[in-house]
């Protein structure tokens, strides 16, 4: 195996022979979109094309780059290593982080230790660059070639959901006869349980919710200000809105607002997925922290959206900083314990990993590893 580095105008490029085959790997030029959507929609992303990925990394309003590496060999892209940039804030100080996206290699190029020499020239590049440090959300396979590479571990992510058909949820994961038998059973003691939860988180009369299929940045963002967290948290201004909840991975999205008099209390956008089991996500909240009148109105705002999806096998909270009494009461149960956590599949179960491309990181003295629920807010 030959390398050699060299510096280019945009970034570090590298020039590897590996099993016989020359590979270029070097920063994403603009002429590369076509075939980066070609190998990503061939081998990983069904369906998308050009505008999802404008919209999805060219748009990024944090960056006035495309945070992405590619392996390039004989004129051909058969490797991909993209990055999503946010603004991270605590106090009155603010950095730029980079979330790793799902990094493809084509299969006939795989095992020649591709993956590794993509993210080791990404992070050679980004360590005398803006960005403060990455994360990452990373399965069984991807996490220890991450820590090889100095990540550490955040923990796992932790779900809540709210299973209105038992039988959907079961079968998804298992099928040998006493699951045949029993999901039945289990519909209707999942009825039940939920009819009870139901009758007790009643709305107060004096908040109101409304809902649309749009989302309203301007509104979104003013709710965010309103309670901005000291501790380190995403930046949700208005181009964070704009340019997240605009691609199709996030659509259908619907939003809901809870308000008293008028005024925003809370905003929770949901997306829906109607496969099987069909499931609806809710994966954002705004403001990000509050007192009563803040959990009241959320738990105004969750019970409208599960009266409008009574039909969804699934209700599923991605966002980790709800209230966890409020999601109880409504039926919601985590997956990390009994029953959920019997049909969890470990091959699936992320680790938040965090890699500093400084030797300290931290934001107006709060320490970035502080904020492992902020940093799964994002989880895509």
């Amino acid at each position: 195996m030959a390398t050699k580095s060299v510096s280019v105008p945009d970034g570090p490029e590298m020039e590897t022979t590996r099993e016989g085959v020359t590979y270029r790997i070097r920063p994403y030029e603009r002429n590369d979109t076509p075939k980066i959507v070609a190998l990503l929609s061939a081998h990983q992303y069904a369906g998308i094309d050009e505008e999802w990925f404008r919209q999805t990394y060219v748009a990024n309003p944090y960056v006035d780059h495309v945070p992405l590496f590619v392996v390039e060999t004989d004129g051909d892209i058969v490797g991909v290593r993209p990055f999503t940039a946010f603004r991270v804030r605590a106090g009155e100080a603010s950095e730029l982080a980079l979330l790793t996206r799902d990094t493809l290699i084509h299969p006939d190029h795989r095992r020649r230790g591709l993956f590794t020499a993509m993210t080791e020239l990404a992070l050679q590049h980004y360590e005398t660059a803006e960005p403060a440090f990455v994360f990452s959300h990373s399965n069984h396979r991807s996490f220890p070639g991450y820590r090889k590479m100095g990540w550490s571990s955040l923990g796992h992510r932790e779900t809540y959901c709210r299973v209105q058909t038992a039988s959907a949820l079961v079968d998804a994961n298992t099928r040998d006869t006493v699951t045949t038998l029993l999901s039945p059973v289990a519909s209707v003691l999942s009825r039940t349980h939920l009819a009870v939860r139901d009758r007790i988180s009643r709305s107060p009369a004096d908040i109101t919710v409304t809902r649309t299929e749009t989302v309203p940045e301007k509104t979104l963002a003013s709710l965010y200000r309103q309670r901005r967290p000291e501790e380190p948290h995403i930046v949700r201004d208005e181009a964070f809105y704009r340019w997240r909840f605009r691609s199709s991975e996030w659509q259908p999205n619907r939003t809901y607002i809870a308000r008293r008099g008028g005024e925003p209390l809370a905003g929770l956008i949901a997306l829906t997925n109607d496969g099987k089991p069909s499931v609806t996500s809710i994966v954002d909240l705004v403001p990000r922290t509050g007192g009563e009148n803040w959990t009241t109105a959320i738990g105004c705002a969750l019970d409208h959206l599960i009266a409008d999806h009574s039909g969804t096998d699934i209700l599923k909270v991605s966002e980790p900083v709800f209230p966890p009494r409020i999601l109880r009461k409504r039926g919601f149960l985590s997956s990390s314990r009994l029953p959920l956590s019997v049909l969890a599949d470990e091959s699936r179960r992320l680790t938040l990993g965090l890699r500093p491309l400084r030797d300290e990181v931290s934001i107006d003295g709060h320490p970035v590893d502080h904020a492992a629920q902020e940093l799964w807010s994002v989880s895509h």
